[in-house]
C-alpha cells in the first residue's frame, strides 16, 4: 500500500539528501532524526543504517546522545557545528 505514496518511489540515495537537507535546519537534530524515523519502516532503515544523517556533531547536542551519534557515524567523517545557545533538552 505504500509503494503507491509518490514519495515511496524516490530513490533512496534522494530521500537520505532531503532528509540530511531537513536535518540542516532543525535545531535539534537527535529530535529530527526520531521524527523521520517514526515515519515509515523504510524511513526508520534509512535513518538507522545511514551514516551520514548521524556525522554531524553539535555543541547544544545533548552528551547523553553524543554515544549513539558516534556509534551511528561509523568511520564517516565527523563535521562539527558550534552553537552560541545552550543544548536542547528532548
Amino acid at each position: 500500500r505504500n509503494s503507491l505514496v509518490p514519495i515511496h518511489r524516490l530513490p533512496t540515495e534522494l530521500l537520505i539528501d532531503i532528509f540530511y537537507a531537513s536535518l540542516e535546519t532543525n535545531s535539534n537534530r537527535f529530535r529530527g532524526l526520531k521524527t523521520i524515523a517514526s515515519v515509515a519502516w523504510l524511513w526508520h532503515n534509512i535513518v538507522k543504517w545511514v551514516p551520514e544523517l548521524w556525522a554531524v556533531l553539535e555543541s547544544r547536542t545533548p552528551a547523553e546522545h553524543l554515544p549513539i551519534f558516534l556509534r551511528r557515524a561509523g568511520n564517516f567523517p565527523l563535521r562539527i557545528k558550534m552553537h552560541p545557545d545552550p543544548p536542547v533538552r528532548d
